[in-house]
């Protein structure tokens, strides 16, 4: 049910800040800007934590017994690669707004 209500839920952050609603508003638009589109959504959040988190994921793991600088370059990598991931999520966003006003 955690997923499922991420995935919903996935659009608040934005319609708070960009859309400038209040919270309860934010949280209705993100149920209805995702709903029918959970798959669509969840599938590309999906891709891009594999393919921008994964490979921090796939370090920490197989360096984990490397010591303090290894665990200061996974987390420098990490820091540098966030505004990448939070621009990504954004334009995840944008791509089903876009949409959704395109049907209306």
């Amino acid at each position: 049910p955690g997923i499922y209500l991420a995935i919903r839920l996935f659009a608040v952050q934005y319609e708070t800040m960009l859309e400038r609603r209040a919270a309860s508003d934010a949280l209705q638009a993100s149920w209805d800007l995702t709903a029918g589109r959970w798959w669509e959504v969840f599938s590309r959040n999906f891709i891009l934590v594999l393919v921008l988190i994964g490979p921090i994921i796939f370090l920490s793991l197989v360096l984990q017994e490397g010591g303090p600088l290894v665990d200061f370059l996974v987390s420098i990598i990490g820091i540098a690669i966030t505004p990448i991931v939070m621009l990504a999520f954004l334009l995840v966003y944008r791509g089903i707004k876009g949409k959704e006003l395109a049907t209306s």
